[in-house]
């Protein structure tokens, strides 16, 4: 009998101290992309693969709707209605993802998830209490024919996640 409560208390506290190490995190994936006026299926691939890393590492996640945007450097307003959204909702940071396209045509939903229309992803994480960014980062994807499709943006994606995590990591 002492075994076993002395399992239940070490089980519980392992959990405790895990809710207690993780953020919570506030996801809004801007896809900056002049020919396209609503968010393409890979910008949405790329943001569920990016909360499906987080929650899967323990954190607390939510996000806001893909925008589209012209030029992600003036959109100041956007930014500060999700930061005002991030805070309101009791998260700790917002993690802002711009995913810039190399492409000079309308992606449309039928077309093949293909890695090469990405050329390049930037992200910033904001404290939510102050609104200021804690730190940014950027990743280009490197292209084989291997991971030319769904399954590389995929990977893609992780390896962002990762980066992001590890630049959270920096900033506690």
């Amino acid at each position: 009998m002492k075994k076993r409560l002395l399992s239940v208390f070490l089980l519980t506290t392992a959990l405790t101290l895990s809710q207690a190490m993780a953020s919570s995190l506030s996801i809004q994936v801007v896809q900056q992309y002049d020919a396209q006026k609503e968010p393409c299926a890979i910008s949405y691939l790329i943001e569920q693969s990016v909360i499906d890393f987080f929650f899967d590492a323990g954190h607390v996640v939510s996000n806001s709707p893909v925008r589209v945007v012209e030029d992600a450097t003036k959109d100041t307003a956007a930014l500060k209605t999700a930061l005002k959204d991030t805070l309101e909702g009791g998260m700790d940071y917002l993690v802002s993802i711009t995913v810039h396209y190399a492409v000079d045509h309308e992606l449309a939903d039928s077309d093949p998830m293909l890695l090469q229309y990405i050329k390049n992803v930037d992200w910033t994480i904001y404290s939510s209490a102050s609104g200021r960014a804690l730190i940014s980062g950027t990743r280009k994807p490197s292209l084989t024919n291997s991971n030319n499709n769904e399954q590389g943006i995929v990977g893609f994606s992780s390896l962002l996640a990762s980066q992001i995590s590890a630049g959270l990591q920096k900033t506690r």
